[in-house]
């Protein structure tokens, strides 16, 4: 199994392919929130087999969209994900668990 991790942003994206054993298979590379650059990003890992390969991208809004549509038209397995949020940095969240 192949990993592609995406870094999600506004302008721009970042990515790294990497193997089940966390080798990584490309260097990380970027590529613009444009058709062009969805292209470009297929490129770096098309020689791997469809259904050997997972992109993982952050879930931060609308910036992804585009790109999860794209790759959900050529058929790519993809999942998109909540940046982890620190509970220690919700004061809201510490309080209620100091009141159980």
């Amino acid at each position: 199994m192949k990993y592609v991790g995406v870094d999600v942003a506004k302008e721009t994206h970042h990515a790294c392919v990497t193997s089940q054993s966390n080798k990584v298979l490309t260097a990380p590379f970027s590529f613009k929130n444009t058709i062009d650059g969805y292209n470009l990003f297929l490129s770096k890992f098309k020689k791997f087999p469809k259904n050997d390969v997972v992109i993982g991208l952050e879930s931060t809004g609308v910036y992804g969209e585009n790109l999860i549509a794209f790759l959900s038209e050529a058929r790519l397995s993809n999942r998109s994900d909540k940046p982890h949020r620190n509970i220690r940095d919700e004061p809201q969240a510490n309080q209620k668990r100091e009141n159980r």
